[in-house]
């Protein structure tokens, strides 16, 4: 054992000389051992240790080697510490109108329910903007997610395409003859000393 100094109170150990680069030092007699800091190896911890070798980031992510860490850099669609946990886009609800929402990983699609469309289903259809949706003697009316057929007199049904017989109730008077020749026009021929519209006026 060697000591230094005006007075000899000095120990001279194997460790004086900083062997261990990024360690604590050790002793045993005359040898030295290095007790490495974490992320580093080797007799003098001079090297470190590459914690991307084992691979730690799932999914593609791509792992970035640091000081005794990693960190992982994800791709569009996964997150957590190691690129674990698939995000799911539809958990935020994105698709309006009661549209279904379609997890495609990077993004979603919505299915819009009739009479809504855009990508969140955020936009109204203008169904009169269709040839046929209403009988061309009808009037179309759009409404928020649907439309709506004003029929006029003679005709009836969802989109006005049902004919109403309107010589059906009878409105020639006093055995009058009904022609209608479906136009919503009623024309009726009066017997002999009745007229009127509606042959209602006796001509006697």
């Amino acid at each position: 054992m060697y000591r230094l100094g005006r007075l000899c109170d000095t120990e001279l150990t194997p460790c004086n000389s900083g062997p261990c680069s990024f360690g604590t030092c050790v002793t045993n007699g005359s040898a030295w051992t290095c007790v490495c800091s974490p992320g580093w190896t080797g007799v003098q911890c001079k090297d470190g240790i590459n914690e991307c070798l084992s691979n730690p980031c799932l999914n593609a992510g791509v792992c970035t080697d640091g000081i005794n860490e990693y960190r992982c850099t994800c791709l569009t669609g996964f997150t957590g510490t190691n690129c674990e946990i698939a995000v799911n886009p539809c958990t935020s609800a994105p698709c309006q109108h009661n549209g279904t929402c379609i997890n495609q990983v990077s993004s979603f699609l919505c299915a819009c329910p009739a009479g809504w469309t855009g990508v969140t289903c955020e936009s109204d259809i203008n169904e009169c903007a269709t040839a046929d949706a209403c009988h061309p003697n009808a009037t179309c009316v759009n409404t928020i997610g649907s439309y709506q057929c004003i029929c006029p007199s003679w005709l009836t049904g969802p989109q006005c395409y049902t004919t109403i017989d309107l010589c059906a109730s009878n409105p020639c008077q006093n055995n009058g003859s009904c022609i209608y020749s479906y136009g919503g026009i009623v024309t009726c021929l009066c017997p002999s000393g009745f007229t009127g519209t509606y042959c209602q006026v006796c001509s006697f």
